[in-house]
């Protein structure tokens, strides 16, 4: 079973899971791989395998069940942008206090951002059948940290993500980004996957629209539960995790 990894507090859950391909694995699936053991042990309730949203999610993550695809020169660049945007972001979260981190991790962004609006420019949305479910995947991470851009590239991603044929894009990333571009612009979420900064420290579940059907439109994504998804923040985070802002608004 893979486990998605807390790698950026405000921008909710991110995967890091992708094997980058020879000589080994990728620096993202090496850090997937530490923190699966930390979360299976604090949220035991990750480990049900049978979870009707754990069905929607494991029809995607196996590449074998799709194994030919036909950019494997993008799909190699895409793995490589997503290394590089989850070793910035580990480092981040491991090393607060380096100064150096934050102006690293903008400049890998836009540079991210800029590659990504060519590729979608040349190709459209990388999908399932062009890059295979990792590549796919990978450029949905490096859209969901799109934010720096000023020229709708998420919001154009999104839409592509969205047309593309069934079984070409995974539902969950769709849902994530969905959040992401809702809550970029002051929207309420649909999915409850984005998390904001609170005053003092700490982060909080942004607000949702029809909060009470929240967890039915997150089980037909693919997406565990709720409280399961704030138990893994609470797990893998450095600081404090609220479902619900403090009383008082602190």
């Amino acid at each position: 079973m893979r486990a998605r990894s807390l790698v950026v507090l405000v921008a909710g859950l991110a995967c890091a899971r992708h094997s980058a391909g020879p000589p080994g694995p990728s620096y993202a699936q090496r850090t997937s791989d530490s923190l699966e053991a930390v979360i299976l042990t604090a949220c035991p309730h990750f480990k049900d395998s049978v979870a009707p949203w754990r069905q929607v999610d494991a029809k995607w993550d196996d590449d074998s069940t799709h194994p030919t695809w036909s950019k494997d020169s993008l799909r190699r660049v895409l793995l490589v942008m997503e290394d590089t945007d989850q070793a910035v972001r580990f480092a981040s979260e491991t090393h607060p206090n380096d100064s150096t981190l934050g102006p690293a991790m903008a400049a890998i962004d836009k540079e991210n951002e800029r590659r990504l609006g060519a590729i979608l420019g040349r190709y459209g949305w990388p999908t399932r059948s062009l890059v295979g479910a990792k590549g796919e995947s990978a450029a949905w991470l490096i859209m969901q940290h799109a934010d720096l851009d000023s020229s709708g590239l998420q919001r154009r991603g999104l839409a592509l993500m969205q047309a593309a044929p069934p079984g070409e894009v995974k539902q969950s990333e769709i849902a994530y980004l969905t959040d992401r571009v809702r809550v970029n612009a002051n929207q309420p979420q649909l999915y409850g996957t984005q998390f904001g900064p609170l005053p003092d420290s700490g982060v909080v579940l942004r607000p949702i629209e029809d909060e009470a059907h929240v967890e039915e439109r997150r089980a037909r994504a693919g997406i565990e539960p709720l409280e399961d998804y704030i138990c893994i923040m609470r797990a893998t985070s450095r600081t404090r995790v609220l479902r619900h802002p403090p009383a008082g608004g602190t």
